[in-house]
Parts: C-alpha cells; structure tokens; sequence
C-alpha cells in the first residue's frame, strides 16, 4: 500500500511541476508594443504556419508568443514554450525571432525566422 501512496505522490508532483511551467508564459509573457486585433489575428496565423512541427505546435499550445518590435508594416515576433523557454532552443537558436510582414491593406502576410 506504501508504494502506491509513492507512486501517487510522485504522479502528482510531477502533474504540479509541469503545471506551473504551463502558468508561467501564459502570466508573464505580455506584448512589448501594442497591436491592434486585426494584426494580431494575422500574427498568430503566421506563427501557427510558420511552426508547423509538430512539436513545436505542442510547445506553442503550452507556451505564448509576444510582439517585439514594429516597423510600419513588419513585426517582429518571440515565442516561449513552458518556463518560458524560447522556441527557438527546439531548432539550436535559443535567441530566434520571427518576421512578419503585411502588404498595405494588412490582409496577406510573409513571414521568415530571424536570429538575433
């Protein structure tokens, strides 16, 4: 009976460790410069195209991405994955952002990894 109390216990202290990696992007990663919905709608699509790994995608359910810099119609885009690890540490560039472009109307997009 000792060792399934063990076994629960460590299944539960793993559920709370893992838990709190996935609460720590969600709360502290926020956008450096505002966007407006429109531009965010087009971010978040270029990202989730962008990233098509499937781990990556995993990674950026459990993580959150933030807006970094504007130049008129570009922006510059950092994604963190639990404890706020950068994406870019799963591709070997643990300083990697992500460039999205928008044409004039801002209803197509380009988008490229940059390091930095």
């Amino acid at each position: 009976m000792a060792t399934k109390q063990k076994i629960f216990l460590s299944l539960l202290v793993v559920l709370f460790v893992f838990g709190v990696g996935i609460v720590i992007p969600k709360f502290t990663v926020n956008d450096l410069v505002a966007v407006s919905p429109k531009f965010k709608k087009n971010i978040t699509a270029a990202i989730y195209e962008n990233y098509d790994n499937p781990l990556q995608r995993i990674a950026l359910f459990f993580g959150k991405s933030r807006v970094v810099v504007v130049n008129v119609f570009c922006f510059e885009v950092q994604s963190f994955t639990i404890f706020r690890i950068p994406l870019g540490v799963l591709r070997g560039a643990s300083n990697e952002r992500m460039s999205v472009c928008f044409n004039v109307a801002g209803d197509d997009y380009s988008s490229g990894v940059i390091n930095k």
